[in-house]
């Protein structure tokens, strides 16, 4: 009978499930990152309670937000056209630079 798979889930500032990995990330990561053993059934988003050393959590709490990944998708492409405009139209500053060094250097 083969041995059950072995999960972790990354937490973040909030205690919330991030991310998993299937490889022990004891020594694999930075200290600060914290990982703790969960269950197949935890979701991205399972918020935990940690007490010492001790995990608890209900893999039925999901704190995330559904998310419309056509919107998400519809921001990126607006955010990217910006970008864009901005690289292709830049606007210039010297005219502001020198305004703020003609007031600096009066006083010289």
């Amino acid at each position: 009978m083969p041995l059950p798979k072995r999960r972790w889930g990354r937490l973040d500032e909030e205690n919330q499930i991030v991310e998993f990995t299937n490889i022990d990330p004891l020594g694999r990561f930075h200290p600060s990152i914290r990982w703790v053993e969960v269950d197949k059934d935890t979701k991205i988003g399972t918020r935990l309670t940690l007490f010492g050393s001790e995990v608890y959590y209900d893999p039925n709490e999901y704190v995330g937000q559904p998310v419309d990944l056509n919107e998400v998708f519809k921001q990126m492409e607006e955010e990217r056209k910006k970008a864009e405009e901005r690289l292709n139209n830049p606007k210039p500053i010297t005219s502001d630079l020198t305004v703020y060094l003609d007031e600096e250097m009066q006083g010289f």
